[in-house]
């Protein structure tokens, strides 16, 4: 046998070799998956509150208010029939907002976007500007989810690295 010269080294007192303390890199990876999907969603809706007040403001610029009969009426859609300012006739549906429904053969009033007469809309209604508002709202909450998960995950790779420098190095392999 061979004659050990000291005492034996101590055993390594951290966990088994190549592991460290602190919080799963599974953490960060997720939070960098949240963050990515939130600002996914928060594209999606900065391009839906911007068409949606852009299209408010042509309504507001360019929209004429005529009367419409109504043609048909379904589960959240009503088709209307009108006349232009160019003698035009079209026939259109749009979702209805307010609680009572109109009846086929009803007279209401609409606004329609002179560039687009198939595009209308309830006349006095703020439905485009409701949804963009509701867009925008929706992309601020996501926005707020990609900054902190971003924050998260930053302040979990830290956590990470601030072990790996606190853990002892393994020293004696036996």
């Amino acid at each position: 046998m061979y004659q050990q010269w000291g005492p034996p080294p101590p055993p390594y007192p951290g966990p088994a070799w190549g592991r460290l303390t602190g919080p799963s890199v599974g953490w960060a990876v997720a939070l960098w998956v949240v963050a990515a999907g939130c600002l996914a969603v928060t594209v999606l809706c900065a391009i839906m509150a911007v068409l949606g007040f852009t299209l408010d403001n042509q309504i507001d610029n360019n929209g004429v208010t005529t009367t419409a009969t109504v043609v048909d009426v379904g589960d959240v859609n009503i088709t209307v029939e009108y006349t232009t300012e160019d003698n035009e006739l079209v026939t259109t549906d749009f979702t209805w907002w307010p609680e009572v429904y109109p009846e086929v053969d009803d007279q209401i009033e609409i606004t329609y976007i002179r560039d687009d007469p198939y595009y209308a809309i309830q006349a006095g209604s703020d439905e485009d500007q409701i949804m963009a508002s509701v867009f925008a709202g929706v992309g601020v909450l996501a926005l707020a989810a990609v900054v902190g998960s971003g924050i998260g995950a930053v302040l979990v790779h830290r956590a990470r690295g601030k072990a790996a420098r606190a853990a002892p190095s393994p020293g004696y392999y036996y």
